[in-house]
């Protein structure tokens, strides 16, 4: 009975996101303006962005391919200072994207982008 118990409380026990599937790290190989992650349907469970001398936006888009300069609409975006870093977890609650994961840096604002290959981008894809 006591073993049956035990079998009974672990099937019960879900495991968090994390433990249940691996990330795969993408990254720039040299100082770039947007990744392309991963195309197709994936979840992004981190991201790490370092920035060189120039301050800007980090965008994220549900997309194929790295978006042409001018007006955009990401899904994210977020401001990073000049010669510093973000590093975000989602791996409690990975962001979905249906057509691919892309990462940008951009100077110029959340809804224009103007390609600034200055920074170092990488992202934990599921």
């Amino acid at each position: 009975m006591k073993r049956f118990l035990l079998a009974a409380l672990a099937a019960c026990i879900a495991l968090p996101a994390a433990a249940q599937s691996v990330s795969k790290t993408r990254a720039s190989n040299v100082v770039s303006s947007g990744v392309v992650l991963k195309t197709g349907t994936t979840n992004l469970a981190g991201l790490n962005v370092v920035t060189g001398a120039s301050a800007g936006y980090v965008m994220l888009f549900d997309a194929a391919t790295v978006p042409a300069d001018g007006a955009v609409t990401p899904l994210r975006c977020m401001p990073v200072a000049a010669n510093t870093g973000i590093d975000l977890n989602f791996r409690a609650a990975p962001l979905r994207f249906d057509v691919g994961a892309v990462v940008v840096f951009s100077t110029t604002g959340c809804y224009s982008k103007t390609a600034s290959a200055t920074a170092y981008l990488a992202g934990d894809i599921q």
